[in-house]
């Protein structure tokens, strides 16, 4: 981001001045098309420290997406006999071996271990068979033996602990007193946060709670709780802290907002406002919520709290109904931030530095509230870098867990301090990465960072530079990646293999394939790292590469589909990216001219083997023959009928004009006063194929309406000057619909009216379409819906299920989304998309208008005959002639006179030039012309 696009915000308390940076995503695709729920990780799994991606497809299927380091994913399968819907998900080294293992609990099947091999092979065992419906999980080791305990929320019943020996995770229903004396009071857990609250060294427990089936706001069984440890004992004391909410709480998050050493607490509420609670020096809370400019006003599923603008101090973002980022303004001030993820709320999120660049990215699911899939796909948003600076920690736990779960992490830049836990499963059922991520602003170095393990030892890192990642150890190792021989991804083919180094000469090797030596050569996919000890006997970590093996390529054509040319027209096509291309004329130039017809396609070979093109079919229009018309020569001036020999006949004053005066086969020239030339040109029509575009008829899950109160519509954008010729609708009222078309602005720009039938409505709109609007807007008219219907909807069938947008199943439009984002497709099925008519025209050919002017006169001539004054006509021998007629110079007969009077009148002329034209009785013509008209 610019520095230019920063807006300068003036802090009332102190005067000082900060600077607010609005923050700024780039879409990415996963490589895959997923469909999950609430459920997500963007934790690290192969053990190379780079966020890896942990998503269930459609609530059956565990799919792990390994990071190459560059945004590009690596997916293996896990599972795909899930038994129910995960509610939450955990990455964890459960049991010591320096390889992360995956935690799912669920709604019907307990808790489940995925365990993982040194080889990155998953085994599946039950941690607890007993069925238990449970919300979010986290884990912590409460009784510091260096394996992490795990803690899992439930949702109908006491929430669960399972204590951590030796890797073997048991129930343990005495360390924490879950149980309460009011009845059916201990379910209803939803959310739970592990933080050192009261900064004595031990790990304390928020819970957010959740009972929809309780309405009074006063009953105690909605009340969230905290359990404040006491070297080991625990004590529920949320009332005397202040955080006792009542208010339907669906998650927390807890961080040090305002950088005084002391955790702060969002609590996202449904059904109420949410809340911020500022810790004080004696441990208790206040809400600051007014003063915090803090106001989201929706049902929220996540909350997550990071520095997505680097400028040392957390904001935080809410998903759910509504997707939201709150910028810290620092003093506890906070604003909403400007930046628009996409039209669709996201339903859940993780976030992680998936390119290792500094700046947060987002993993976002948009399933339906709460926890289930639908059919919008996964994606990322990948967070653009401002000019602020940073700084990242991986952690690795020696005496204490492998992950360094619990962990905080002090930093001191330019006399400033900031603070951060690790964590292991956050908000509603979440895992984040484990990376410990700082803004540092405009600050080049960090001055010293102190880690605080959760075995009590504390080690110190000084002179730290910025925009850097450091293993940290437990030990005191502090140092930066480890690059190997190249970097990112690599392509082989079949047979080949790669040798991989790193870069300097280091000690104990080990690679992510087992291997102990430095050099190791590889000819399989994947991603590959190792890590090794430096001179200080430091733990180093390589960057990842990876490996790809014949990779399938897809060469599209610069056009596609289908084209009309002229018979003078060529046309060059190309394919992108390729410059060795094999035509299938047998050309082999990097772009091929057209002069001809028929189907063209090129073979291209790719990064190991050859791959086919898509195909462009060309209609040649044959030469058209000129129009047939002859010259022609008259006596004195007139208007003059030409006659062509087809009604495809252009007519125009120069051969250079654009614009013909005249289309058809016979062309009434105005009055020729002298010889005039025209020119003409035959021309075709030639009319493409109508393109099918859209979903062909409805699909939905249960009901074929959307809500009475939503006038739906879909969004889209057209590649080509078009028309929209008909769309199908389909529904169960009859009555009036108006459809109306908008423009990028929501402007209607067209409209028809059609009278609809019980079932499937084929109808004509002929809506005009224009590549330079933008995006479109079909819809119907709100009013007319209401007047007919007494509501919004227009009664007619969507479909929630069959399709992923972008719709992109012609070449000329694609579907955007609806009017409520990607969840569903409305109305409109079947379109049919008329292209614009081809014209071809045949050369140009003069035609010829001779007049010949011997018997024309000036005013002044004939005076045998004729006298003539502005407001009068005399003729001398009117005897002698036979008819005399009047036109303006546009050749139109004003008036005409049989057998005319010797005098004539012109009076009531409009003043200006006329022809008179006299017929003699010897069968001559003579034409005067005059001014007349008083």
């Amino acid at each position: 981001m610019s520095r230019t696009s920063c807006l300068f915000v003036l802090l009332h308390c102190c005067f000082s001045l900060h600077i607010f940076c609005q923050i700024s995503f780039q879409t990415q695709e996963l490589g895959k098309i997923f469909n999950s729920g609430t459920t997500l990780s963007t934790s690290d799994v192969n053990g190379d420290f780079i966020p890896d991606l942990l998503i269930i497809h459609q609530s059956t299927e565990l799919w792990l997406g390994i990071n190459s380091g560059t945004n590009e994913f690596y997916w293996n399968q896990i599972d795909n006999e899930l038994d129910g819907n995960p509610w939450s998900v955990n990455v964890v080294d459960i049991n010591q071996d320096k390889t992360n293992d995956i935690i799912l609990s669920g709604e019907s099947y307990g808790v489940v271990l995925y365990k993982q091999d040194k080889e990155g092979n998953f085994g599946k065992e039950f941690i607890d068979e007993t069925p238990y419906y449970s919300q979010a999980a986290s884990l912590i080791d409460l009784d510091k033996n260096s394996f992490p305990d795990l803690f899992v929320c439930g949702e109908f019943e006491e929430s669960r602990l399972y204590l951590n020996v030796n890797g073997e995770l048991k129930r343990d229903t005495n360390k924490i007193d879950l149980t309460f004396n009011e009845k059916d009071s201990d379910y209803g857990n939803y959310g739970c946060v592990w933080s050192d609250i009261d900064n004595d060294s031990d790990m304390d427990l928020y819970i957010s709670r959740c009972r929809p089936d309780v309405a009074d706001p006063n009953d105690r069984r909605r009340r969230n709780l905290f359990f404040q440890n006491n070297n080991g004992i625990f004590s529920e004391v949320a009332d005397a802290k202040n955080i006792s909410v009542l208010d339907q709480t669906w998650v927390s998050e807890i961080g040090d907002l305002d950088n005084d050493g002391l955790q702060d607490i969002v609590v996202l509420n449904h059904y109420t406002p949410s809340l911020i609670f500022k810790q004080k020096t004696d441990h208790t809370f206040d809400d600051v919520t007014p003063a915090s400019g803090f106001a989201y006003n929706g049902n929220g599923m996540q909350v997550i709290m990071k520095d997505f603008d680097n400028d040392m101090d957390l904001d935080f973002i809410i998903v759910g109904e509504k997707s939201e980022i709150w910028l810290n303004q620092r003093s506890m001030r906070f604003v909403k931030s400007k930046t628009e993820f996409i039209s669709t709320p996201i339903n859940s999120c993780a976030i992680a530095d998936f390119n290792q660049d500094g700046s947060q990215d987002i993993l976002a699911s948009f399933g339906d509230f709460i926890n289930y899939p639908n059919e919008i796909r996964n994606r990322i948003f990948i967070g653009i870098p401002n000019q602020n600076n940073y700084i990242v920690f991986n952690l690795i736990g020696e005496e204490s867990n492998y992950n360094a779960i619990g962990a905080r992490v002090k930093i001191y830049t330019n006399g400033k301090i900031q603070m951060r836990e690790l964590r292991s499963g956050e908000s509603f059922g979440i895992q984040n990465s484990y990376q410990v991520h700082f803004g540092l602003g405009s600050n080049s170095k960090v001055d010293s960072a102190i880690i605080h393990w959760p075995n009590g030892k504390v080690s110190t890192i000084i002179n730290s530079s910025a925009n850097q990642f450091y293993t940290i150890t437990e030990s005191g190792c502090g140092v930066v990646n480890l690059l190997l021989n190249f970097e990112g991804k690599k392509v082989l083919c079949n047979g080949d293999s790669q040798e991989l180094k790193p870069v300097k000469k280091y000690a104990d090797f080990e690679w992510n394939t087992g291997e102990l030596t430095n050099i190791i050569t590889v000819s399989q996919s994947g991603v590959y790292y190792c890590k090794a000890l430096d001179e200080q006997r430091c733990l180093v970590i390589s960057k990842p590469i990876y490996i790809e093996i014949d990779p399938k390529e897809n060469p599209k054509l610069s056009n596609s589909g289908e084209v009309i040319l002229c018979s003078d027209e060529i046309l060059t096509i190309r394919i992108e990216s390729y410059n060795a291309i094999k035509w299938n004329n047998n050309s082999t130039s990097d772009q091929l001219t057209i002069k001809g017809s028929g189907m063209y396609y090129g073979t291209v070979q790719g990064q190991c083997r050859e791959f086919v093109s898509d195909t462009l079919n060309v209609i040649r229009v044959s030469q058209l023959v000129p129009p047939l018309v002859r010259d022609t020569t008259i006596l004195g001036s007139a208007s003059l009928l030409l006659k062509a020999d087809s009604d495809l006949t252009n007519w125009f004053n120069k051969e250079t004009d654009v614009i013909p005066i005249f289309t058809g086969q016979q062309y009434q020239t105005p009055l020729l006063l002298s010889t005039t030339e025209f020119w003409l040109e035959r021309f075709s029509n030639n009319e493409y194929a109508k393109v099918n575009a859209g979903l062909v008829t409805p699909e939905y899950s249960s009901i074929q309406f959307h809500v009475q109160t939503l006038n739906g519509g879909m969004y889209f954008r057209v590649t080509e000057d078009c028309t929209l010729d008909s769309v199908t609708l389909y529904t169960d009222r009859t009555g009036l619909r108006r459809i109306i078309l908008k423009d990028s602005l929501g402007i209607a720009i067209d409209s028809q009216d059609v009278d609809l039938v019980i079932g499937k409505n084929n109808v004509k709109i002929d809506f005009e379409l224009f590549r330079n609007i933008g995006t479109y807007y079909l819809t119907t008219a709100e009013h007319l819906n209401r007047k007919n219907f007494l509501n919004k909807s227009p009664w007619l069938f969507r479909s929630d299920k069959g399709f992923q947008y972008p719709i992109e199943n012609s070449d000329i439009i694609t579907f955007l989304h609806s009017a409520i984002g990607e969840a569903e497709y409305h109305y409109f099925y079947d379109w049919k998309i008329k292209r614009n008519v081809k014209k071809c025209r045949s050369a140009r050919i003069p035609v010829k208008v001779t007049i010949r002017n011997t018997d024309v006169s000036n005013s002044n001539s004939e005076t045998n005959r004729i006298q003539i004054a502005p407001n009068k006509i005399i003729l001398n021998n009117p005897q002698s002639i036979r008819k005399i007629t009047l036109f303006n110079l546009s050749g139109k007969e004003v008036w005409n006179y049989s057998h005319p009077p010797e005098l004539i009148s012109t009076y009531e002329l409009l003043p200006g030039f006329y022809l008179i034209k006299l017929f003699l009785a010897n069968g001559t013509s003579i034409t005067h012309k005059a001014i007349l008209g008083k």
